[in-house]
């Protein structure tokens, strides 16, 4: 958008993880006063614990599940007045907010008041503090240009960096980490790619476990006997490399 006004990255807060319009937390948002310079973002396997066979240099770890990303942001808080205040945000938020709710009377002494104590708790009061409607902190959804990332605050760290003659912080910086949240709709869609409706060849590979592909196909390790009979097999419990076990879908029973 050239020559337009900067879009600021901002959190909004919600009560539920579906991220409902109409759940939003009444004065939850939070528009940064200067835009991050970087993020991050870290994507992790898990893999099952496995005994490596003696006299082998290595082993096919077996899938377990791949955790949630995360994301990491430091966020600057400047009250020395040479970086502007987002006061138009703030003054915005706080016609929103409930005049006499807490975080309601905290905006209204943010849209005219520099203190970077103020600017802290009001961002605490969005990602880390409990919501008594829920009793847990917010459900997040951080939004940035093509960015937007659903999400719970995992851990924080301030650093305060200037001071008044008074001790009084004048700059810090958070460092801010978010764990994903995947909204229910959007986890459905990604179960129906691994339906055990669908039937699948599985080539084998040395070490695997009957168990363990009844696990991770029908969600119960116990379904490997159906397994079995399913493709004849008679002896099951060391299968050959090579060959194919083919899994069916199977009414699962009570």
């Amino acid at each position: 958008m050239s020559g337009g006004e900067m879009v600021k990255l901002k959190i909004t807060a919600f009560k539920s993880s579906d991220f409902d319009d109409r759940k939003k937390v009444g004065e939850g948002t939070f528009t940064v006063q200067v835009n991050p310079t970087s993020y991050s973002i870290a994507y992790a396997v898990q893999y099952k614990n496995q005994a490596q066979a003696p006299g082998t240099s290595g082993y096919d770890p077996s899938w377990d599940k791949n955790a949630p990303r995360k994301m990491n942001f430091e966020f600057l808080f400047d009250g020395t007045g040479a970086i502007p205040l987002n006061n138009a945000a703030a003054k915005k938020e706080e016609e929103r907010a409930k005049p006499d709710s807490p975080l309601g009377a905290m905006l209204k002494d943010l849209s005219k008041d520099l203190s970077v104590d103020l600017q802290i708790r009001q961002f605490e009061a969005i990602v880390f503090n409990v919501n008594g409607d829920i009793h847990a902190p917010n459900y997040l959804q951080i939004n940035w240009g093509m960015l937007m990332f659903t999400c719970r605050l995992e851990s924080m760290a301030i650093n305060y960096k200037m001071f008044s003659r008074e001790g009084k912080p004048l700059r810090a910086m958070i460092k801010a980490s978010f764990i994903e949240v995947v909204p229910d709709g959007r986890e459905a869609k990604r179960k129906k790619n691994r339906s055990p409706d669908i039937t699948e060849v599985h080539l084998v590979k040395e070490g695997d476990k009957l168990p363990d592909l009844a696990e991770l196909k029908y969600g119960d390790l116990n379904y490997y006997v159906a397994v079995a009979q399913a493709n004849k097999l008679i002896q099951f419990r060391n299968l050959t490399a090579g060959d194919k076990i083919f899994l069916y879908p199977i009414q699962k029973t009570t």
